[in-house]
């Protein structure tokens, strides 16, 4: 697809001789709003759950506290943080709103590939 990275390469170098593919992923959460991704850093564009139905019995006992509920967005280190239990927004404002820019970009856009960068092609 016009939109796609080869990832072959991911595949057959090893690990030292890997180049970053993507600077940037972009996920769905459960109620279609958009996470952005770069490297260890997971934001979020929206405030609480992704769709998650935490209010449901199956799902209630996995549900976290909200500790910044003022927040705009999540903003995680999922290095440090694979489970997403805090919320870095505030302490890390300066990079969350530069994901959210690049996020916005990406929308306006309607692709995650730079139009000019046909490498694939």
């Amino acid at each position: 697809a016009e939109d796609s990275f080869n990832f072959w390469p991911a595949l057959v170098t090893t690990e030292s001789e890997q180049t970053t593919i993507r600077r940037f992923t972009l996920h769905h959460t459960m109620n279609n709003s958009l996470a952005i991704r770069s490297g260890h850093w997971k934001l979020l564009a929206h405030k609480g759950s992704g769709g998650n139905d935490y209010d449901s019995e199956v799902l209630r006992s996995l549900a976290l506290p909200e500790r910044q509920p003022e927040a705009p967005f999540q903003l995680y280190n999922l290095a440090s943080d694979p489970g997403e239990t805090t919320n870095r927004y505030f302490d890390q404002s300066e990079l969350a709103n530069s994901l959210y820019q690049q996020l916005r970009q990406f929308r306006q856009s309607g692709r995650t590939r730079p139009v000019h960068d046909r490498a694939d092609r």
